[in-house]
């Protein structure tokens, strides 16, 4: 808002009635610090008071006249309005080339002098808003590397500007101007890797029907001093008044620092990815030791229910290394296939623990499920302990059956099953209160994930647990 008591305005006339006009001006309350009569004394003036505008006439005392006045004024930012009793065209010609805020020819009334100071007024504060506006874009065009362009397509032009060319290491002077053919621009700066990028980029931008269609690139570029960067391009089609495809317009972008860093964080990565690997191989051959020195020491156990207990801690121990295994050769180090791990360790037990294929049977089905770690450790060791006991208990003597494994999805939970047909599970033996460590271990792990497990005693003896995949 403008405020009419803070404006001061400056006369240039040496006419007598230049003080009426200073009145008049007063009386609408602007402040008129000065009138002066030469171009010289108004230029001196001027830098000295800085005014918000000058009311000039054309012809004034001494060597310099109103037209050469105001062209030294505008250099000093203040704008100008001519004031005179001169219309001879040639004369508002050469006054009109300054570029005023406005030109009044005398007599006027006072409502046109008002009028026009406003609309100087105004104008200046556009410009002001304006020029604040675009040096704020600048900066942050600036700050974020950004350069700005446009492509006319029926010349082959490019325009570009020194900002432009500050980023390709050079400047309109040093390439011949500001218009650039696409041919020398390809030649001069960009990386023959990316031609055919921007080609068929280029093409799918003037093939496209939709106005509003943008499209981004990003690809190498080479200096004038030979320096590799690398841009990121975004542009879009310039269309005339008659919607007509004339051209696109676009900025480019400097992201090199932030590519020596996304392929500095993806070596990072690389590197803490093959570590993980080979914590999860160590850990894998740690586990494999434990379980053959657990083996080896079985060798002198005479008693069979402290074998038993031998080789259970072995199997669990190996189930165990199986998943560090299997995380070692994957490419996801967070989450396995637990159904293609459910497969090889049940057929790893079976492999183990019966003799005769032909008396027991193993059934496996299970779906490919990808579960978080933390979920899969216990998992392995709950189907160690269920699958061992069916293997185990189920089916003494000469008895035959199978043994069943699933693994699926329902109603958004995991159901994993384990059942035999053998001769059942103990119907005087409470599963969730029991002195066996197997037992035991399985509803602790079943509590860890937040799972229900059930029995069903009906055909055999069938395990059911349901539980959530954990959130990370």
């Amino acid at each position: 808002m403008i405020y009419v008591k803070d404006i001061k305005i400056v006369m240039v006339d040496g006419n007598t009635e230049a003080m009426d006009i200073k009145r008049t001006l007063e009386s609408f309350g602007y402040e008129v610090p000065y009138v002066a009569s030469s171009g010289e004394e108004a230029i001196e003036k001027v830098s000295d008071i800085r005014p918000d505008l000058v009311l000039m006439d054309i012809v004034l005392e001494g060597d310099m006249d109103g037209i050469e006045a105001a062209s030294k004024i505008k250099e000093i930012g203040i704008p100008v309005i001519f004031s005179t009793v001169h219309s001879d065209e040639s004369l508002v010609r050469m006054a009109v080339e300054t570029q005023p805020y406005g030109y009044l020819v005398k007599p006027y009334e006072k409502i046109e002098l008002k009028f026009a100071i406003q609309m100087a007024l105004s104008k200046k504060t556009a410009e002001n808003e304006l020029k604040w506006s675009e040096n704020r874009l600048k900066i942050g065009m600036d700050m974020a590397k950004m350069v700005y362009w446009e492509y006319n397509t029926e010349k082959d032009l490019f325009t570009f500007d020194d900002q432009f060319y500050a980023l390709y290491g050079t400047s309109a002077e040093e390439v011949g101007g500001n218009l650039m053919s696409a041919q020398e621009y390809v030649e001069r700066f960009v990386d023959p890797s990316a031609y055919e990028l921007m080609e068929r980029e280029l093409k799918k931008t003037f093939e496209a029907e939709d106005p509003s269609f943008f499209s981004t690139v990003r690809h190498g570029i080479i200096r004038a001093d030979g320096e590799r960067r690398f841009i990121i391009v975004r542009f879009k089609v310039m269309f005339d008044e008659n919607g007509r495809k004339i051209g696109t317009r676009g900025v480019n972008q400097d992201i090199t620092e932030h590519k020596i860093a996304e392929d500095a964080l993806a070596k990072s990565l690389d590197e803490k990815e093959m570590l993980l690997k080979e914590i999860h191989h160590r850990v894998k051959n740690n586990l494999m030791i434990i379980s053959s020195l657990l083996s080896l020491q079985s060798h002198y156990i005479k008693d069979k229910a402290a074998l038993d207990v031998f080789k259970e801690s072995q199997n669990r121990t190996k189930s165990m290394a199986m998943i560090h295994e299997r995380l070692y050769q994957s490419t996801d180090l967070k989450k396995i296939d637990l159904g293609d791990y459910i497969r090889s360790l049940a057929n790893d037990l079976y492999r183990t623990m019966i003799s005769d294929p032909s008396r027991v049977k193993l059934d496996v089905d299970v779906e490919d499920l990808k579960i978080d770690i933390n979920t899969v450790v216990p998992l392995g060791l709950i189907v160690n302990e269920l699958v061992t006991n069916s293997m185990k208990h189920a089916f003494p003597g000469d008895e035959s059956g199978h043994v069943n494994v699933e693994l699926y999805h329902e109603n958004g939970e995991i159901v994993l099953k384990i059942a035999d047909n053998g001769i059942g599970f103990p119907k005087d033996l409470d599963y969730k209160n029991t002195s066996s460590l197997g037992l035991q271990l399985v509803n602790n792990l079943t509590s860890q994930i937040d799972g229900e497990l059930e029995l069903d005693r009906s055909q055999g003896t069938a395990f059911t647990l349901i539980f959530e995949e954990q959130k990370e």
